[in-house]
């Protein structure tokens, strides 16, 4: 029987969500492989949100909820794609699910304007 796969970016993992922190920063745990996972604290790439201690950081944390509760794919829903780490260690990632060709979590942010392009142009 033929096995089917999906070629991944070298730094792109199958991942869920563990907790929201802030609108754009997430724990997510990754599925690293060969049985390991490991939890990441990882930055929204591109965007910056509304910090949570506002009612615009609460509105766009239930967006986030909602975005990640859309992605129905078993025990690992979500595709992170990872880059360099900021200067609190957290790595910067883009989010999809990992089923759909719906847009990533970051270009829904910002296309629905609940987050600024970061670095501002």
């Amino acid at each position: 029987m033929a096995r089917t796969s999906v070629a991944l970016d070298p730094w792109t993992y199958r991942a869920r969500l563990v907790r929201v922190i802030d609108a754009d920063t997430l724990e997510m745990e990754l599925d690293l492989g060969f049985g390991v996972v490991k939890s990441e604290t990882l930055r929204l790439a591109d965007l910056d949100a509304p910090e949570l201690n506002t009612a615009e950081g609460r509105a766009v944390r239930a967006i986030v909820l909602d975005w990640v509760d859309d992605a129905k794919d078993g025990d690992w829903p979500l595709l992170v794609t990872t880059r360099k780490t900021d200067k609190y260690r957290r790595y910067i990632a883009t989010i999809r699910d990992a089923t759909t060709a719906r847009p990533a979590l970051n270009e829904t942010l910002l296309t629905l304007g609940y987050a600024k392009p970061w670095p501002a142009p």
